[in-house]
């Protein structure tokens, strides 16, 4: 049976991989990180969002969402497409979330609204199915840049209101 790669090894095999990448390179293929070993060590982590984002760091620095699917917790595979989307700018990745579970459907509306704004695409807003949804977004869109016009789109008059009311963020 192969050792297990402690914490401190995968630090290190991700930190190899950062180096190589900081400058554009690539690391030769003899020094390739032990794909499996890397996700193992990631997964064996105890706080939740420490193993996300091991999970997270590596698939971005492979360029690879799928590392994200490799969790042995779903839960933990949705919160690292989240991430992942949103640090690579990867709306697919977004997608990847279902919208079956309230919770789930929250990560990936907040995914693609964190998107949409880094974008800084409000049409992105258009494409949930839900009203509330959209509203959330105009109104996200409303507080991130400050722009009042964003808090014209929210159909729910309550909201709209609040976000008329709220003080603006300096441009």
């Amino acid at each position: 049976m192969a050792a297990r790669p402690t914490v401190r090894a995968v630090e290190i095999a991700l930190v190899a991989v950062l180096a190589s990448s900081c400058n554009g390179d690539r690391p030769e293929p003899e020094a390739q990180v032990d794909r499996g070993a890397v996700i193992q060590g990631c997964e064996e982590i105890a706080k939740t969002f420490e193993r996300v984002r091991c999970l997270v760091e590596f698939a971005a620095q492979q360029g690879d969402r799928g590392i994200c699917n490799e969790s042995q917790d779903e839960f933990v595979s949705y919160q690292c497409y989240g991430l992942y989307a949103q640090r690579m700018d990867d709306l697919d990745a977004c997608e990847l979330i279902p919208m079956d579970d309230p919770e789930l459907a929250t990560l990936r509306t907040g995914c693609i609204t964190a998107i949409a704004l880094k974008r800084d695409d409000v049409e992105l807003c258009e494409s949930f199915e839900n009203q509330s949804n959209r509203d959330a977004c105009h109104m996200r869109f409303a507080r991130e840049t400050g722009k009042r016009e964003y808090c014209t789109k929210i159909i729910n008059e309550t909201l709209e209101q609040i976000c008329m009311t709220e003080p603006q963020k300096a441009q």
